[in-house]
């Protein structure tokens, strides 16, 4: 149906050239628009898993690694909000971290500088983040086959600042509004996980600590010398339901007891708790 019957006129041609092209941009918008929501669908998908920081971190380059995403790294703050501490994935270990993994928060890093900051810092080539006062960082990433760069701000759901995103990809990049509307709502999915990341990490510490206090054996013990070692079987949870017991009782015998309750995290460690002391008590009053 584009063909003109000659003769024809120079601005039929010139409409229907127009009208193709117009066509074109139409079919590149709508692809660029399905890529965009299936990034940020990838991006929640991945992160909606993660417990830990690291593991955030590692989750974003995995959902964004088909869009040219070769990096990651979240800056949160540390040492009571004095200083700032970056988590890279695997790809930035060694490279960048020994440099910037701790830092103060006027550092001239855009992780950093995006801490706190009310829009994203967007950088279309090195040359660009050397430019606008990221001299250093910039030699840095130039050196490791860097283009463009991105840090995004993340707030939690009261808009508290809790930290940063940052984003780098090989090639230059010109950002324009949909691309920065799309960081956005990456930027929220990863703000969600690491909120999630924190309270996981702040209960498995409170967890942590009621259980190693639980877990001390009486090294005043009359009846016999104790000594023990506590090795979880899986390392990436460290607080459970495990429990033992030394007991001096009245006959100047010895009662050891080892159990261990269903769960993880604060529940199992308060219901251990329970159960040990009713154990201790039961057998000290039948004995």
């Amino acid at each position: 149906d584009d063909y003109l019957v000659k003769p024809f006129r120079a601005d039929d041609l010139i409409r229907r050239v127009e009208l193709r092209l117009q066509r074109a941009r139409e079919r590149r918008d709508a692809r660029l628009d399905q890529v965009r929501r299936d990034v940020i669908t990838s991006v929640g998908a991945c992160v909606g898993q993660a417990n830990k920081v690291d593991s955030v971190v590692a989750a974003v380059v995995e959902a964004l690694g088909p869009v040219g995403v070769i990096s990651a790294a979240i800056t949160v703050p540390d040492s009571g909000d004095e200083l700032l501490r970056m988590h890279t994935a695997d790809s930035l270990r060694g490279a960048l971290t020994d440099q910037y993994h701790l830092m103060s928060r006027d550092a001239p890093v855009p992780g950093a500088k995006a801490v706190g900051a009310e829009r994203i810092l967007c950088f279309s080539d090195t040359e660009e983040l050397a430019a606008e006062g990221f001299s250093q960082i910039a030699e840095d990433l130039r050196a490791l086959g860097y283009g463009a760069t991105a840090a995004i701000p993340l707030r939690d759901s009261t808009g508290n600042p809790i930290g940063s995103l940052s984003l780098g990809w090989p090639d230059r990049i010109e950002f324009d509004e949909d691309d920065i509307a799309t960081l956005e709502r990456v930027g929220e999915a990863v703000a969600h996980a690491l909120m999630r990341a924190n309270v996981a990490e702040r209960e498995r510490q409170l967890a942590e600590s009621l259980q190693r206090e639980l877990l001390r054996t009486d090294s005043r013990s009359l009846l016999a010398a104790v000594a023990h070692r506590y090795v979880p079987a899986d390392h990436g949870m460290l607080v459970g339901g495990d429990w033992f017991d030394v007991i001096d009782l009245a006959d100047n015998s010895v009662a050891i007891a080892v159990g261990d309750v269903v769960g993880s995290g604060v529940p199992a460690a308060v219901a251990m708790s329970h159960l040990r002391t009713a154990l201790s008590t039961a057998l000290i009053a039948a004995s």
